[in-house]
């Protein structure tokens, strides 16, 4: 016996018409329909709670990526600054370092320049050197046989600037400040670790 066969009896029994069945079957259709319906609501109610939780998850990981971003670019600025200022320290080194040298370098190719130009004809004459101590002692660094030659004489004065030379011999004389090539190299390191 089928389904509809048991409720067709049990209307008859029951005294309901030849319509009722159908009523019952069409309430019965309704009711699965609505099951139905209201399992797929369920469905898509599940699938929404996935698609956010998915989302939050998607944003908490973007989250944390712009965090370590933000981490990361703060390293690298602290890896270039301090890079930075350890380049500004080894350049200030190296101008510490090869001032003085310089300076005296300067110095001697001068003094060797004004030597050149005080023998004319091939005639000898003796130079006479005023300098600022330190320079002097800039200079005997740089060329020790100078302190013992009978041609060149050194005059030690404090209140000359330093690194300044003033020559003066029979034939002429020459004032020469060394200071200012050493202000200039260091100004020009100066610009390009600005530019770095």
């Amino acid at each position: 016996m089928t389904i509809q066969q048991f409720f067709r009896e049990f209307t008859t029994d029951a005294g309901y018409d030849e319509g009722a069945p159908d009523s019952v079957f069409s309430s019965l259709t309704i009711s699965d329909k609505n099951a139905e319906s209201s399992g797929g609501i369920s469905d898509v109610t599940d699938s929404s709670e996935y698609e956010n939780t998915a989302h939050s998850e998607m944003c908490a990981a973007l989250d944390r990526l712009l965090e370590l971003h933000r981490i990361m670019e703060i390293e690298r600025q602290l890896v270039e600054r301090r890079y930075k200022n350890e380049t500004i320290r080894w350049l200030s080194a190296i101008i510490g370092g090869i001032s003085p040298p310089l300076s005296a370098s300067l110095i001697l190719t001068t003094i060797e320049g004004i030597a050149d130009r005080t023998l004319p004809g091939g005639s000898y004459g003796k130079i006479n050197l005023r300098l600022h101590p330190n320079t002097a002692a800039a200079l005997y660094e740089k060329n020790s046989q100078i302190q013992s030659s009978d041609r060149i004489l050194i005059e030690e004065d404090g209140a000359l600037p330093e690194f300044t030379i003033f020559a003066d011999w029979d034939a002429g004389g020459l004032a020469f400040d060394a200071s200012e090539a050493i202000r200039r190299l260091e100004q020009l390191l100066t610009q390009s670790i600005a530019t770095t």
